[in-house]
């Protein structure tokens, strides 16, 4: 019965941490052998013709990327994010998480948002 009612403090416990922190307690973490990650690939135009990849592994957070992460890692302010032929624009939520869910292992493509260059025509985005 004593094992019991330690089960139930900690989970009490858990339950505080995320109501008073709004996060959950280290100890749900994933073991570092099922880290969560995705591959994030950055497109970086050198030239109006020449592009070179930049790719990274970066962690999820329950399935959510930090968007101030993914700026930080490739020192850009706007990055998109190419979703099938469209270029999307990264905006977080309240948290600071791009408002998507992904999952481990999935291969994602960003860019600069602010190109200096002239978009060509045919790049997959939409006119404005």
């Amino acid at each position: 019965m004593f094992a019991r009612f330690a089960e139930m403090q900690q989970c009490v416990s858990k339950i505080q941490d995320y109501v008073l922190n709004g996060r959950r307690a280290s100890s749900c973490y994933p073991s570092r052998a099922e880290a969560p990650y995705v591959i994030v690939s950055c497109q970086k135009q050198v030239s109006e013709t020449v592009f070179i990849e930049d790719r990274r592994p970066v962690l999820l957070c329950e399935g959510k990327l930090c968007l101030r992460v993914l700026q930080d890692l490739f020192n850009m302010q706007v990055l998109e994010m190419q979703h099938g032929s469209l270029w999307v624009v990264l905006v977080p939520d309240a948290d600071g998480f791009v408002p998507l869910t992904f999952e481990p292992k999935e291969e994602l493509t960003v860019r600069n948002g602010k190109r200096k260059l002239p978009r060509s025509p045919g790049d997959g985005d939409t006119p404005s």
